[in-house]
């Protein structure tokens, strides 16, 4: 069980300043059984992280909480 405050999965990154990309290599960052596409960049800015563990949490039937504190 994930529990966030905030209102959807990736706000944490979603929210963020606009030009925040992760400082290490893509291949460094993989999620578990769900590889980052091979066409993504080698430094992912912040929208695409949140919008991947949004994607991530629903392929992979996380039990999230959202809005709870």
């Amino acid at each position: 069980l994930v529990v966030d405050r905030m209102a959807r999965v990736g706000d944490n990154w979603r929210l963020r300043y606009r030009g925040l990309k992760l400082h290490n290599r893509v291949h460094s960052n993989h999620m578990p059984y769900l590889p980052f596409p091979k066409t993504w960049p080698d430094y992912i800015p912040k929208d695409k992280i949140a919008d991947w563990l949004e994607f991530y949490a629903a392929a992979m039937e996380v039990d999230f909480w959202t809005g709870t504190s």
